[in-house]
């Protein structure tokens, strides 16, 4: 299950996210963040940017989320066990920032940085990044 929220203001969005596994007990994730400017493919030197927090269980499903970074490596069953994190924590909490900005029609580049993750046991995963051009066909 999965239910979202943007409200535009101008130039600026407040928008939030909330996901709940429905098979199992695979928990719950959300988000809530603001973002600021519009990227138009079709206009070099357009620019947007977010930035939100998350909170997320262990094993939640994150397919259709924007982030690119591997942050939510620690949320995944099999990552959790091969780190050794099995029964240490169930839960991380992080922030992240993410930009788009189009450098010629059709291409841009897409930069993230995900910080400040905390696990509510264990130990509190790294900061992570990822910096990509991006080409619409």
């Amino acid at each position: 299950m999965d239910a979202n929220i943007m409200i535009p203001a101008g130039d600026f969005r407040i928008y939030g996210d909330y996901a709940k596994n429905t098979v199992g007990d695979k928990g719950t994730g959300w988000n809530a963040g603001l973002g600021y400017g519009s990227m138009n493919l079709k206009k070099s030197g357009t620019w947007q940017l977010e930035a939100y927090y998350n909170d997320v269980d262990r094993g939640i499903y994150h397919g259709g989320n924007p982030i690119q970074n591997n942050m939510f490596d620690a949320t995944r069953d099999n990552t959790w066990k091969a780190n050794g994190l099995a029964g240490k924590g169930e839960n991380i909490k992080f922030w992240n920032v993410m930009g788009d900005v189009a450098v010629m029609k059709n291409i841009f580049i897409h930069g993230e940085y995900a910080f400040g993750a905390r696990a509510d046991k264990g130990e509190d995963p790294a900061d992570s990044w990822t910096l990509s051009l991006n080409y619409n066909f």
